[in-house]
């Protein structure tokens, strides 16, 4: 209609057609009948190149020109003619969701065409109603795609906020005040205005902003075109915002997008409904630099195996409770959408079955009996089911002895049958599960030792710089007096300055244990970088031995026996590093160990075997096949958790209406408030009431005896008046009866006068 308004006045119109190849693309038309091609809905963002340039010339030229378009290109319209005289351009911006990228159009278009060549797109078939439910594809052979947008997965991830330019989740021109004279698009939310009605044969929405779009709207009346105008909030399922939500898994589509893994359709429905390769199960979360990064370590190291991985935390009824994030990375490491959703309780982490067909439980003690229950039982993946493939990947007891109750040992004997494959991080876990499981086991490495050394080399350019070029970096998980005499012997064999690390959990009783300061708030990518960069390295943590190690540091591993010896001294002795390995008594033989130097090109080697074999037993045990059946332990798993989704059903609407009865609770306190105080207000009222009636009635009273005395008063001034008369009469007939003389006369008045 507008078009037709400015192209009847000579003038041009600039709009957005699909091109022959299926590019949406600006050009301008100067006839009515071209106004088809600029019609329709496109769904993908056009490419302007040129376009405001020949705009300014036909301006300059003395044209009007009429400009459609998306609000941030219209914005981009008016900052490129800025000094020009924009007087005779009119200017219509679209209501716009947001803009897909061409590479997820493209990938969509190639799928769906199967081969065939593509000759036109309606993303929104009209065959009978507005509503347009439908997208269709023509092709060069006759033949047609056509989809619901509900089944359509372009259309799914458009309307999801899936495959948006990132921009359009925060874009300032979509908001009010707008750059276009004019705003418009579909009516959404028709149904619910109640001053119009929708006869479903289409009604648009227009925004006026300008005085040149009122100017042009008024023409626009004049082509027998009905028109009502409605209030802003009757339009608010158009988008008049600036911010809409993304969608939580945008970023893993895009990455899975460009790694070009899957078909389109197959990718779209993997994301949405949140599928992957293989689930980790673990603790990612935990307070504790080495388990973090053994946790990251063997995500990465998944990865670029070529899988699609997601971290699974315990549950958040544990003693020790899991977080939504890792909370001491400075940023969190994993990519968009591989954080799995914290579940309630063991039971419903059944519900992570949907996600991937293989589960891995990680390394760092999970079979610690210490942790068993502080972590809610779910180190043995029970609620993982038998028809998926359940794998532990250096899992660890952290000591030579298994010391777990009576029943604590019957539970994981029976829930260890249900893991298929099963690897350990010690030689004493393989005896360990054999006397204890009667289940074979096989040694692998730590994962952190399977991740390309340049992940972590990522992290720690991220850490905080020292002040020192050269120093001494410690990692002390149990501070003593003992150690301290290590550590200052070495600063002062080595004549370096000394920076002390710990543990982020009771640092402050840790930091009593001695009387070295200690680094604090230090971030995994701090803890990395003071590792990578020191020129010597000490520390009684296993994992702080492995970064030792992986970093190819000069260093001296303290044992500590309360935390699980065996690890030490097997990884050291793969490498042949055992006199690497002190003891917090051995001060006498600190000097000489000090000057040890290590030779890392046969630690590297050694490292690379273990490392070979480990992940040829990872990648073995994956790719494993595993029959579909479900156990009935299983079954009865699968009933208990919808038993307890029930339960927990009733616990929220209870907790509801609690609330509601909260509120109405507090609303009547405070109308008991009101009430009091206007109980208050009345009493005080009614006193002062009676103060006035009182008063009132006193001076009514008062009116009363006033008005008695007034009428006494005229009773005696009519007696006085008679009496006066009567004298009066009496004197006349005296002055008729005696003449009287001058002098009796003078008598007579000065009586009068008394």
């Amino acid at each position: 209609m507008a078009a037709s308004v400015i192209l009847q006045k000579q003038g041009v119109v600039c709009g957005v057609q699909l091109t022959p190849d299926l590019k949406a693309q600006y050009i301008v038309i100067d006839q009515v009948e071209d106004i088809a091609k600029i019609n329709g809905s496109k769904y993908i963002q056009a490419d302007a190149t040129g376009i405001y340039r020949k705009i300014k010339t036909l301006l300059l030229e003395g044209k009007t020109v009429l400009f459609t378009g998306l609000p941030c290109q219209t914005a981009g319209l008016y900052n490129y003619l800025k000094g020009c005289d924009q007087s005779r351009l009119y200017t219509i911006d679209m209501l716009c969701h947001g803009t897909p990228s061409d590479k997820v159009f493209r990938e969509w278009l190639s799928g769906v065409s199967e081969g065939r060549h593509a000759k036109y797109i309606n993303f929104r078939v009209k065959d009978g109603d507005w509503n347009c439910n439908t997208v269709c594809i023509e092709y060069e052979d006759g033949s047609a795609y056509r989809a619901d947008v509900t089944d359509d997965w372009f259309e799914k991830l458009f309307h999801y906020n899936m495959s948006l330019r990132k921009s359009c989740y925060h874009c300032k021109f979509a908001e009010f005040p707008r750059r276009g004279d004019l705003s418009t698009g579909d009516f959404h939310g028709i149904e619910d205005c109640q001053d119009i009605e929708d006869d479903h044969k289409g009604t648009s929405v227009i925004f006026v902003n300008s005085d040149k779009g009122q100017m042009l709207l008024n023409e626009m009346k004049k082509e027998n075109v009905w028109m009502k105008e409605i209030s802003v909030e009757d339009s608010k399922k158009n988008r008049i915002c600036a911010d809409i939500e993304e969608h939580p898994y945008r970023d893993r589509f895009f990455r899975l997008l460009r790694e070009e893994k899957y078909d389109f359709a197959n990718l779209a429905k993997r994301v949405l409904e949140h599928k992957f390769d293989i689930g980790i199960v673990g603790i990612p979360t935990v307070e504790n630099h080495g388990s973090n990064l053994s946790y990251y370590g063997l995500y990465r190291t998944l990865q670029h195996m070529g899988y699609d991985v997601f971290m699974m935390e315990r549950p958040k009824s544990a003693w020790w409770a899991p977080h939504e994030t890792p909370v001491i990375f400075r940023e969190n490491p994993y990519d968009s959408g591989d954080l799995c959703e914290l579940f309630e309780s063991r039971l419903q982490l059944q519900k992570a079955n949907d996600y991937a067909d293989t589960f891995i439980l990680g390394s760092d003690q999970l079979w610690y009996e210490g942790l068993y229950a502080c972590f809610d039982k779910f180190c043995f993946m029970d609620y993982i089911h038998e028809n998926k493939n359940k794998i532990t990947y250096a899992a660890s007891f952290g000591r030579s002895e298994y010391h777990a109750t009576r029943e604590e040992k019957a539970e994981a004997a029976f829930y260890i049958q249900g893991i298929d494959h099963i690897s350990v991080r010690e030689e004493s876990a393989v005896e360990l599960c054999r006397q204890e499981w009667n289940r074979e086991a096989v040694v692998v490495l730590d994962p952190v030792f399977l991740c390309p050394t340049e992940e972590y080399e990522k992290l720690a350019d991220k850490g905080k710089k020292t002040a020192y070029n050269q120093y001494i970096a410690t990692y002390i998980l149990d501070p003593s007096p003992e150690k301290q005499q290590i550590i200052e012997k070495a600063a002062q064999k080595l004549e370096l300055p000394v920076i002390n690390m710990t543990d982020v959990v009771n640092v402050e009783e840790k930091c009593a244990q001695w009387d070295l300061d200690m680094e604090s708030d230090v971030s995994n990518e701090d803890w990395l970088r003071r590792i990578r960069e020191c020129t010597f390295f000490i520390t009684d943590s296993f994992h702080g031995t492995c970064f030792a190690l992986i970093f190819e540091k000069q260093f001296l591993a303290i044992g500590n026996a309360y935390r699980g010896l065996d690890r030490f001294t097997e990884i050291l002795g793969k490498v042949g590093l055992k006199d690497h390995l002190v003891s917090a008594e051995e001060i006498d033989t600190l000097e000489e160990k000090l000057g040890q130097s290590i030779a890392y090109d046969k630690v590297r080697s050694a490292l690379q075997r273990e490392k070979e074999k480990s992940g040829e037993w990872l990648k073995n045990a994956i790719c494993a096949g595993k029959e579909n059946r479900l156990s009935g332990y299983d079954i009865i798993q699968k009933e208990r958790m919808k038993e307890e989704e029930q339960l927990f059903w009733q616990k929220n609407m209870i907790d509801a209406h609690g609330n509601v009865l909260g509120a109405h609770d507090t609303r009547l306190a405070v109308y008991d408030g009101a009430l009091g105080e206007l109980q208050k207000d009345a009493e005080q009222r009614r006193i002062l009431f009676e103060i006035q009636q009182k008063q009132m009635q006193e001076f009514q009273d008062a009116i009363l005896q006033l008005r008695q005395q007034k009428e006494e008063m005229n009773s005696v001034l009519c007696e006085l008046q008679g009496k006066n008369q009567a004298l009066e009469e009496e004197i006349r007939q005296i002055k008729e009866k005696f003449p009287l003389k001058r002098w009796a006369k003078r008598f007579i008045q000065r009586f009068r006068r008394r």
